[in-house]
């Protein structure tokens, strides 16, 4: 019997595709998010569609330690075969103008939550000996990113810690996968203030990007970036002199011309 897929952020975008890939795939799912309604909508959804074993709930803010310790606690119930540590968000503009309130939310979801969660999950599944961990990067997690600084530093330390853990537990049955999308048809841009920018003038579906992270989890791949474009586009920063990437990276949080 197949063990739970846990995604958090579960109830939009990628997250929800993920959910509904993994309740496709015949797991019992558990889905992690702060809104009640959206959680019991999805949950519905997947059981009158895909009919899985099991779906269940646990509602918490991850930006609130409390809500991530206590959602910790209930996870120790569960045997878990795969875990998405999806959460998370973006703030664009200049950093001497965003919000410094949110930027510290986004700090404590994008990288506070996600490694205690990797660290409680991990623990168990090494003990198993199997399982699998998605972590949410970016293609920002490979290159500074003007008008999205701490947003891409987030994401940065997803890609660094990712793999610098899963090195550490090479040989133990279970992998950890950086999943790093470029721009995404999701609610993500213009929540963060970036879906009228040049970068989100060229999206993915969600359910492309989960297709992907999916297959490369079964492959054990430590990192995948989807899409031909973003590839190209993470070899360039990595290939490129700081000072041409950091300019390209501000042009592509411009906003565009719509006219």
């Amino acid at each position: 019997m197949k063990g739970f897929a846990v995604v958090t952020g579960a109830t939009s975008g990628i997250g929800k595709e993920f959910a509904k890939k993994f309740a496709d795939e015949g797991y019992p799912v558990l889905l992690i998010g702060r809104n009640i309604k959206k959680l019991e909508e999805l949950k519905n959804e997947l059981e009158e569609e895909y009919q899985p074993q099991k779906v269940e709930t646990i509602v918490a803010n991850l930006a609130n330690k409390e809500d991530v310790e206590e959602a910790s606690m209930l996870l120790e119930d569960y045997t878990i075969d795969i875990f998405v540590n999806n959460a998370g968000f973006g703030l664009c503009g200049e950093f001497l103008e965003t919000d410094l309130n949110g930027e510290e939310e986004m700090i404590r979801v994008n990288i506070m939550a996600l490694t205690h969660f990797t660290k409680v999950v991990l623990r168990k599944m090494v003990k198993r000996e199997c399982g699998n961990i998605i972590n949410m990067g970016s293609i920002a997690s490979f290159m500074p990113n003007p008008l999205g600084s701490v947003y891409a530093a987030t994401k940065a330390y997803v890609l660094s810690f990712s793999q610098a853990v899963n090195e550490e537990i090479r040989g133990t049955g279970v992998n950890i996968t950086t999943l790093c999308p470029g721009p995404t048809a999701t609610a993500f841009g213009n929540k963060s203030g970036m879906g009228d920018t040049i970068a989100f003038s060229r999206e993915m579906s969600p359910k492309e990007v989960v297709d992907i992270g999916y297959e490369a989890m079964k492959k054990g791949k430590r990192k995948i970036v989807p899409g031909i474009g973003n590839k190209l586009l993470v070899r360039l920063s990595i290939l490129a002199p700081v000072a041409i990437v950091l300019v390209l990276a501000k042009l592509s949080l411009k906003k565009r011309d719509n006219e």
